[in-house]
């Protein structure tokens, strides 16, 4: 799919603000903070265990999702950055 003059500007915007601000932005707190507390507490809500034993492993496995969304913001960096670079060149022809 190619990128349109809006998702290039869009981009570049993003761009200026700088690759760790997006990834923790979009990656951490957009996609693994959300992911991570909307399972918890979904799973906490819809339990079929002991509240304080569902808690405690909810714990444990809650900072994987922002590591999770570290990586899911690098790659998705990486993949639109990608495409912005193809549309620039192409753009240039």
């Amino acid at each position: 799919m190619q990128m349109t003059n809006k998702d290039i500007n869009r981009w570049e915007k993003v761009r200026e603000r700088g690759r760790e601000n997006y990834i923790w932005r979009v990656g951490v707190l957009g996609f693994g903070l959300s992911c991570g507390l909307g399972i918890t507490i979904a799973s906490l809500v819809t339990r079929d265990s002991n509240f304080l034993e569902e808690l405690c492993i909810r714990v444990v496995i809650f900072p994987i999702y922002p590591i999770c969304g570290y990586f899911g913001g690098c790659f998705m960096w990486k993949y639109m950055d990608k495409k912005y670079q193809q549309a620039k060149s192409e753009e240039e022809c």
